[in-house]
């Protein structure tokens, strides 16, 4: 049986598109999303959402991208200025040290990537809560379709992105 996912019209969706909708199922979960406002985003059936969600771990999924480059930049800064005040820090020397070899490994142009994407995803998330806010039928459907739009052209060009900075 060929590997389909139902949409809310009813039809199947092959296998790229299912993966396509999953990534961006993930996505919108990860940046606050309910179930709900996925399924409706992605014209797929709650129950489809909820399966994915339990499937593929989504709350882990959650959990790790919880944290940000801006957010380990501020910790460490955070620990620094502790210490600079004589308050004990809540990172460990050795902890402080890790993160702050693992922040300078990255390219200035991977730092710039990550960045972009921050941005990216929180511009994405604003369009798709203002088209969910609205109660006019029509006027939400042409936002969200705007939305998925603006989302397909920010993916291309990210992934173009990364594929250039990753290339360095």
């Amino acid at each position: 049986m060929p590997n389909t996912t139902n949409n809310m019209a009813g039809g199947r969706l092959n296998k790229n598109e299912a993966d396509k909708k999953k990534r961006q199922g993930l996505r919108m979960f990860i940046n606050g999303f309910s179930k709900d406002e996925i399924a409706d985003i992605l014209e797929v059936h709650i129950e489809t959402v909820k399966r994915w969600a339990n499937q593929f771990n989504w709350e882990d999924e959650k959990d790790v991208h919880s944290i940000s480059i801006v957010e380990l930049r501020k910790e460490v800064l955070q620990t620094f200025a502790d210490m600079k005040e004589g308050k004990t820090p809540k990172l460990s020397a050795d902890q402080l040290s890790k993160l702050a070899a693992t922040f300078d490994k990255l390219s200035d142009n991977k730092k710039a990537l990550s960045y972009m994407y921050q941005n990216f995803e929180s511009l994405s998330n604003a369009i798709l809560k203002d088209a969910l806010s609205e109660r006019a039928k029509k006027t939400k459907d042409y936002k969200l379709e705007v939305a998925k739009y603006v989302r397909e052209v920010m993916d291309q060009l990210t992934s173009a992105t990364y594929k250039e900075v990753f290339n360095d």
